[in-house]
């Protein structure tokens, strides 16, 4: 079922938070004048009707071994031309997050054609991680949560922004296992709050999280104060312009 929100929330409201999840421009930032095309939501099984080339992601060795498996849930924002502009992970767990979320930004679609031509698209994707078993394999009854206690866990190494803000915007990000952020949710702040945070933490490094000498792909949350400038502020110029 096709749903178009010309004026509702719904759409808007999640592309909006997709945009800042991906470190994008907020949807309906104000900064442009030119008209912003109201988003569709497909479900899943009408914008599965339209892949044309699906990536399987890898199933990451060190969850293999561990005996994770797990649902993991994106939300894309697919274009006009059908590729993936930006991806998000609704939930899972961070080593199999990561693995989808590199594999579903390389999918593409048929452009989904509207009276008025081909229009971008959002919607959500399922990606089921499930181990083979064979009839003698033992998996053990907590198998996350055993794995959890054997790794260590990210942290923050360098970052630049003020110690002190008006504001403090709460995230949780994922980290790649180079220590690289690859996603982002937003757990408290405005959407302005937010594009400040993510513009800062282009700044932060993280040391990846770890089991024994291992990288892993992991979640951390942050704190990162912000300063907004308020319509009564006087901001500046650097150059003295």
């Amino acid at each position: 079922m096709t749903r178009l929100f010309p004026h509702g929330r719904l759409g808007s409201g999640l592309l909006a938070l997709l945009l800042v999840c991906a470190g994008g421009t907020p949807y309906a930032s104000g900064q442009s004048s030119a008209p912003v095309q109201p988003p569709i939501v497909l479900d899943r099984s009408e914008a599965l009707r339209l892949v044309e080339h699906e990536v399987v992601p890898d199933y990451p060795s060190v969850a293999k071994v561990n005996f994770i498996q797990g649902q993991v849930r994106l939300v894309l924002e697919v274009g006009s031309d059908g590729k993936v502009n930006r991806a998000h992970v609704m939930y899972g767990n961070p080593v199999l997050a990561a693995a989808a979320l590199e594999a579903v930004r390389s999918w593409r679609y048929r452009p989904y054609q509207t009276p008025a031509g081909p229009h971008a698209f959002l919607t959500t994707i399922n990606m089921n991680f499930k181990l083979r078993n064979g009839k003698h394999v033992f998996l053990p009854p907590e198998p996350e949560r055993d794995f959890d206690r054997q790794v260590t866990p990210p942290e923050v190494t360098s970052k630049s922004s003020p110690d002190r803000g008006r504001d403090v915007v709460r995230l949780r990000l994922l980290l790649n296992d180079e220590g690289e952020v690859i996603d982002s949710e937003p757990l408290r702040g405005s959407v302005g709050e937010l594009g400040a945070a993510l513009k800062s933490l282009a700044h932060w490094t993280f040391r990846p999280a770890r089991w024994g000498t291992i990288h892993l792909p992991s979640y951390i949350v942050v704190e990162v104060p912000v300063i907004i400038p308020s319509t009564n502020d006087v901001v500046a110029d650097p150059a003295g312009r």
